[in-house]
């Protein structure tokens, strides 16, 4: 999950019709009784539902804390990216002079392609991007409200070794997500020394067969198979690994966290282990989680986490010091800030990291998602 996807589609025509269909082009001014948030998403393509449940979260949040500060009225603008970095740019640039606060982009070429536009534009923006790079690129308008890939693959890996596991498959896709999580295991592997895998294998996004991968796993005599992937990727080869006979057990990366992985995965993803940041039955979360069921009947992830800790941080600071509150005098305030949200706690670091986060392994028992560790991750 939340990486950066190889170009899905034509760049310009399309792109340009996405984005001229979600923002307006006769309002290039913000109103003088809005505050204008930027949501850079996917709201369509392969991943579309990030866009659609980060909106969810924010209208969640908003009908507990109200939609107006002081007189001024929050506008959500939505800019489809379809996680694609030229169009997270293109969405940038075409919000820049209206926004105050971005929620977005999640994928993390997006991400990283967009930072050097908000941050000169001195716009605080939000994201549930793993890329682990995000946060040391000077960007102190950068806030990661969840933890990124760092410590949940260290988790991954450690838990890997902890199982006995010495002969690893490492499957990996080529977005900025995929390799970023590749990345993050092989340096977990070094530094518990542990032996490289016995077979790494990469594919693209677009790849819907894995019987190529799933036989040259079989044949390398791992005893196990990390597979770092979108949720989509890792559904589809979990279940083509059972009906191939795969017996090995395997590990996945944070976005097997995403329901979209048991949906595809079916009754082939039971057993399977994997990281995340978030989980239901957390207590941190678990206020927002129950009232996230009760409006939309379904269970939340890390991307609406994410989009309701910022959210929170932001109503909370427009509270109490007011609507006008933007650029440097925002991001101060956000770097202050020590907020215990029922989505759970807005604070950050000097680099934008979450304060206080989470690493969780889970698994799959019987088609439900059950906790396997919690452990605090340290604050850099």
């Amino acid at each position: 999950m939340l990486g950066g996807l190889k170009h899905l589609v034509g760049a310009g025509a399309v792109a340009a019709l996405a984005l001229t269909a979600t923002l307006p082009l006769a309002r290039p001014v913000q109103a003088a009784d809005t505050i204008v948030i930027g949501v850079i998403q996917p709201f369509t393509g392969p991943i579309a539902a990030y866009g659609q449940n980060t909106m969810n979260a924010l209208n969640l949040v908003l009908k507990e804390k109200g939609d107006t500060f002081g007189g001024k009225k929050i506008e959500f603008v939505q800019l489809d990216d379809q996680c694609t970095p030229s169009n997270a740019v293109e969405a940038a640039n075409r919000i820049i002079d209206r926004a105050v606060a971005v929620i977005g982009p999640s994928c993390s070429g997006d991400m990283a392609a967009v930072q050097p536009i908000l941050k000169e534009a001195k716009i605080p923006h939000f994201t549930p991007a793993y890329l682990p790079t995000l946060s040391a690129q000077g960007d102190d308008y950068f806030f990661r409200a969840t933890p990124g890939d760092g410590p949940l693959i260290r988790a991954l890996a450690a838990y890997v070794k902890a199982q006995g596991k010495t002969k690893i498959a490492l499957a990996y896709d080529t977005t900025g997500f995929g390799v970023g999580e590749k990345d993050a295991f092989l340096a977990a592997l070094k530094e518990f020394g542990m032996a490289d895998p016995v077979v790494t294998l990469s594919y693209d996004f677009s790849v819907t067969d894995f019987s190529g991968q799933i036989g040259k796993i079989q044949a390398s005599g791992a005893d196990a198979v990390v597979v770092l992937s979108y949720e989509n990727l890792q559904g589809l080869f979990v279940k083509q690994a059972q009906q191939l006979g795969l017996e090995i057990p395997v590990f996945c990366g944070t976005a097997a966290a995403e329901p979209e992985f048991l949906d595809i995965g079916g009754a082939s993803a039971n057993g399977v282990i994997y990281s995340a940041a978030y989980a239901a039955d957390d207590p941190a979360t678990a206020e927002f989680t129950k009232a996230y069921q009760a409006a939309y009947n379904k269970t939340p992830s890390v991307v609406q986490v994410s989009a309701a800790i910022a959210m929170y941080a932001l109503a909370d600071i427009w509270t109490r010091q007011g609507p006008d509150v933007k650029g440097e005098a925002l991001r101060d305030e956000l770097k202050k800030l020590h907020l215990q949200t029922p989505a759970g706690t807005a604070a950050w670091t000097a680099t934008g990291e979450p304060a206080d986060s989470f690493a969780i392994l889970q698994t799959v028992q019987d088609g439900k998602v059950v906790t396997v560790k919690r452990e605090s991750i340290k604050a850099e």
